[in-house]
């Protein structure tokens, strides 16, 4: 497989501390999970089920929404032949411009089961199995008149994914480190861990909230891969 440059450094940033938390949270290696993100969240999110996957979990649910291309066929093919027992659902909106990046013609592929709401109050959607259905969102690949339409990109299904929707009670905490100056290597790592088992054994105890099945960012689209090693 070959991915997205940017987005496989994204991953690998993450890696470590996504399988501690996992493992705080009571949810180590062997154990089922659900996966969910949107946008830049979507792709990363990708390279992690196939990297969690690697490294012992179980992936029972899969949904993505406006997510990027993140890599070549073969990755989408690892993805669907991985999942194929999973709930996987690749969710998309109108005429959001992001799906429809990187472009199919350098390279760039998404899998399947595709979940298209044309409409702007969610009330339809079409189901296409096959990646990049003219039934689906590719109907809509024209990206400069796309790029007119972003707020189809900041609302699926009724949920506003913009960043101004993740303030207040719906995240009361995120995970944030401070690096202490002469502070490095493991000790930094050990310290770092410590912080965020604090702070998600705070949100463990606190009661159950919603949560919005998005991780919103900002896209920015580096036209190379690299292999697949996670």
């Amino acid at each position: 497989c070959e991915v997205h440059s940017g987005f496989l450094a994204e991953w690998l940033s993450l890696k470590y501390c996504i399988m501690d938390s996992l493992n705080v949270v009571g949810h180590g290696r062997g154990s089922s999970i659900s996966i969910m993100g949107h946008s830049l969240g979507a792709a990363v999110a990708t390279l992690g089920t196939i990297g969690l996957l690697n490294q012992g979990w179980t992936v029972r649910e899969f949904y993505n929404y406006g997510m990027p291309r993140a890599g070549n066929e073969q990755l989408a093919e690892e993805v669907e032949s991985r999942l194929k027992d999973a709930a996987l659902y690749r969710i998309t909106h109108h005429m959001d411009p992001i799906p429809h990046v990187p472009m199919e013609a350098i390279g760039f592929k998404h899998f399947g089961h595709e979940v298209f709401f044309d409409t702007s109050d969610n009330s339809k959607f079409v189901l296409c199995p096959k990646a990049e259905d003219q039934h689906c969102a590719a109907q809509y690949s024209n990206l400069i008149y796309d790029a007119l339409n972003v707020n189809d990109h900041l609302d699926y299904m009724g949920v506003h994914t913009g960043s101004a929707n993740c303030k207040g009670s719906l995240y009361p905490g995120s995970v944030s480190f401070k690096v202490e100056e002469g502070l490095s290597g493991e000790p930094l790592r050990q310290r770092q861990q410590q912080e965020q088992q604090q702070l998600l054994q705070k949100q463990l105890d606190q009661p159950e909230i919603h949560r919005q099945p998005s991780l919103p960012a900002t896209l920015q689209v580096q036209n190379r891969t690299e292999p697949l090693v996670i």
